[in-house]
């Protein structure tokens, strides 16, 4: 990181070109940066999706339910205002687990700002990016307003499992033998 960028960040200001499903970026009057906002539509989805994991539901209940209700996902939400397209969002309007499973497993939305989590190394061509060391995140308690509680994020935690999709050693690594006809996703 650049020293303003660095120094933006242990202020806890947010330096992300895309902020977190629940949360718009708005500018700071006079200064570099930006802070993170309570996006209130948004906001209602992610305390569902905590709210409905520790009560016992399956991310693929969830996203069935978004499905059926056509509830805009991250990238449809943020038409217009980023280029982003995460890995699991095709664009197609549709939820899957993986996102779901980002979500409750994101400690941001007790209201911890973690940021330097990954970077980029290598130029030209061979850029990629790398996972940081946990202890090189910088991590900023209240650093950004909470959309649920650390109760809750906690429960919803300890009753949602945490299946490594990166560990090839994985017993429970899902192999999809089957594609959906209609969209292209792997059943």
């Amino acid at each position: 990181l650049n020293r303003g960028r660095l120094a933006s960040v242990n202020e806890g200001k947010y330096v992300g070109s895309t902020p977190p499903y629940g949360y718009d970026k708005e500018k700071l009057k006079g200064q570099k940066g930006f802070k993170l906002v309570i996006n209130e539509e948004e906001a209602k989805i992610v305390k569902e999706i905590f709210e409905r994991i520790a009560g016992g539901e399956s991310a693929i209940e969830i996203v069935r339910s978004f499905n059926e209700r056509k509830v805009p996902t991250r990238l449809l939400s943020q038409k217009g205002k980023s280029r982003y397209v995460s890995d699991h969002d095709r664009g197609d309007g549709l939820w899957d687990g993986t996102a779901i499973s980002d979500i409750v497993r994101d400690e941001g939305y007790t209201g911890v700002l973690i940021q330097n989590k990954i970077e980029l190394q290598g130029f030209g061509d061979s850029k990629k990016l790398v996972k940081r060391d946990k202890s090189e995140w910088t991590i900023v308690e209240h650093g950004m307003p909470a959309i649920v509680s650390k109760e809750l994020f906690e429960e919803a935690n300890r009753v949602h499992p945490v299946v490594s999709m990166n560990n090839r050693n994985n017993k429970h690594r899902n192999v999809h033998l089957f594609v959906c006809p209609y969209c292209g996703r792997k059943l």
